[in-house]
Order: structure tokens, then C-alpha cells, then sequence
């Protein structure tokens, strides 16, 4: 049997795993069948509650368009759009999936980052017709794969969005965000409201089971995660970071006006001043811990940003950020001593 894990209290630290009334107890898969449905574009995992923000007024696109690294204007209905928001350090704030509605811009934070994105947008209105409203009881799953988002959709009635898509299942109260390339595997699936979250688990499961998917846990996605290269937005993507090194650059514009940090993002871009990237890096167990330095010839080199034991092998993989300089097939060695190798680097 997997865990039992409530719709919209994703498994972790600090997770509440009983029932809650409206949600049911999804059984988790055990690590490797959810690894395995991950790689098969065929996963289903619960990403929490409470991350999805309504912008309202009639300055929310003019505001939007200052405040993040990304071209807001250009979006058209039916269309979703990740934003990167930064700040006046060139820093990353957030990561989140907008979708334009008639009267309002529905905006999906980061896991765990609906409050703190919602605070960080409040800050810049003033005399701006702009309201933010944190939307508490929605609650979200995220289909990974094409497969998935198929299933998903079909199981809400409602066509499955193109990437870069949006589309709004009326019949089940949710959202359907589909992120733009080159992570359009992901379908964010939002219930409106607690009552409907319930409906939603069940038909979501249900259909990606039937075709031979599964729930997926949190290991397994944090695996699946390191092993494409993708910092999760909340658990991994922060201040420490700068757009271009995080594999962000798609999402970024660079022929728009201003917004707060342009002046370092385009800096970094035009003088090539991007120093490091994202690499896969495998070691031996325990799995390093984020933040732990990579140092190589006696130098420091990166860090570690996230790292799993591996569910289906020996040893420990881990997404790192290291200088360009350094080659596939190196080995560094950790701050506690341990070595490792770098395997893989990832495009920009």
C-alpha cells in the first residue's frame, strides 16, 4: 500500500496526512511505480492549497507587466503564461502560471508561495485600481505528462489545453493551467473551492489509474524533478538565484519596458556574466543536503540545490548549480568531504 495523503496536503515535513472533510485520502503509489509513471508521462501528485491568487482592477495588466520579467501584455485568452517575478537585484521572487480572465488575472504561485506573492504584489499598489485576493480553499493537482494532461482534462469534461493553455472546467469548478514549453508535461488542475476538491481527486485519480498512471509521492517527483533539470518553484527557485542560471530564460523578455530587476537580467544576458548552470550531479549515500558547497580542485565551485536518494538504484542524485567552466565527467567533492560526479548539464 502507498501513503494515504489528503487532496491538498501534499506528503513532507510538517504534513498533516488524516482526512479532511472534502477531500479525500489518495493513496500515494509506492516511490518506484510513481517514478515509473513519472517517466511514463502518466503521474498525478497533489501540490497544496492556498497558492492561487485573482488580480483584479483595471491596472492589474500594467502592474503585472512592471513587476516581473515577463510579457504580460502579449497574453491573450486561452492562453497561460509563465511569469518570473525578481527583484531590484535581479533575484528570482517567483515562479507562477497566469492565465487572463475577462475581469481578472488568475495567478498560481509556487508551492507554499501564494501569501508571500500576494504581499510581494500588494507592495507595489498605490494608487493603482488593482486587488489582490489570495484564494485560500482552492486546491491543486498537477498532471505530469502528456498522457496525464489528456486524462485529466478528459476526465473533467473539458478539452485538454495546448501548452501554454488555460481552460476553465465550469462543469468542475477548476482551472486548467497548462505551463508553456519547455515544461508544458505540466497541467495544473485548481479547484475553485474545498467542496469541489473532492470531485476533482477522485475523477483525476481515478482516470490516470485506469490508463495505468499513478499518484505519485514526493520523492519521486523531487527524483524526476533532478533528473530533468527543473528547480521546483517554491521549494527550490528563491533569491539565491537569478533567472538565466535557473533554466528560466524562455520565460524571460527581452525586448519589453522596464519591470524591477532589468537592468541586472539584462546586464547578465548581454555581457554573458551567467556564471553558473544547472547540473546533475550523482553521489554516493546518504543524499548531500541543499546548500551544501561543491568544491573542485580545492575551490568552491556550486552548491547543491536539491538532492534524493535514488528510488531506483544506489546512491544519491542531486540538481546543482556549478561554474560553466566546469565539464561533464568531473568529479568534485562535497563540503562534508564525500565525492561526486558531475553527469549532466543542462541548457539554459
Amino acid at each position: 500500500m502507498g501513503d494515504q495523503t489528503p487532496f491538498g496536503s501534499p506528503l513532507g515535513p510538517g504534513r498533516s496526512q488524516a482526512e479532511t472533510p472534502g477531500r479525500p485520502a489518495l493513496e500515494v503509489a509506492p516511490a518506484l511505480e510513481g517514478l515509473r509513471a513519472l517517466r511514463s508521462g502518466l503521474a498525478l501528485r497533489d501540490r497544496g492549497t492556498g497558492d492561487l491568487l485573482v488580480i483584479r482592477g483595471a491596472d492589474r495588466v500594467d502592474l503585472l507587466q512592471r513587476l516581473c520579467a515577463s510579457d504580460v501584455r502579449g497574453l491573450q485568452p486561452g492562453q497561460a503564461a509563465a511569469l518570473v517575478f525578481t527583484n531590484d537585484k535581479g533575484r528570482i521572487v517567483d515562479l507562477a502560471v497566469a492565465a487572463p480572465g475577462d475581469d481578472r488575472m488568475w495567478l498560481l504561485a509556487g508551492e507554499g508561495r501564494g501569501a508571500a506573492l500576494a504581499q510581494w504584489i500588494e507592495r507595489y499598489v498605490i494608487l493603482e485600481d488593482v486587488q489582490v485576493e489570495r484564494q485560500p480553499d482552492a486546491v491543486a493537482l498537477l498532471a505530469v505528462g502528456d498522457g496525464a494532461a489528456e486524462v485529466v482534462a478528459g476526465a473533467l469534461g473539458c478539452p485538454v489545453p495546448q501548452p501554454g493553455g488555460f481552460a476553465h472546467a465550469s462543469n468542475a469548478g477548476a482551472l486548467l493551467l497548462r505551463e508553456p514549453a519547455p515544461w508544458s508535461q505540466h497541467l495544473h488542475a485548481v479547484a475553485l473551492h474545498a467542496a469541489h476538491a473532492g470531485e476533482l481527486a477522485r475523477c483525476a485519480a481515478g482516470a490516470v489509474r485506469e490508463r495505468g498512471g499513478a499518484v505519485t509521492g514526493e520523492r519521486a517527483y523531487l527524483q524526476w524533478c533532478i533528473e530533468h533539470g527543473r528547480l521546483r518553484p517554491g521549494p527550490e527557485l528563491g533569491d539565491t538565484l537569478n533567472p538565466l542560471e535557473a533554466g528560466l530564460a524562455p520565460f524571460v523578455s527581452f525586448t519589453k519596458g522596464c519591470y524591477i530587476g532589468q537592468e541586472v537580467v539584462a546586464r547578465l544576458a548581454n555581457y554573458d556574466k551567467v556564471r553558473r548552470r544547472r547540473v546533475l550531479v550523482s553521489a554516493l549515500s546518504p543524499a548531500p543536503a541543499p546548500g551544501d558547497e561543491l568544491l573542485y580542485d580545492g575551490r568552491a565551485t556550486g552548491w547543491i540545490a536539491a538532492a534524493v536518494e535514488r528510488i531506483d538504484g544506489p546512491g544519491a542524485v542531486a540538481l546543482a548549480l556549478v561554474n560553466k567552466e566546469v565539464a561533464e565527467g568531473t568529479t568534485l567533492t562535497l563540503s562534508s568531504g564525500a565525492q561526486a560526479c558531475l553527469e549532466t548539464a543542462f541548457e539554459p
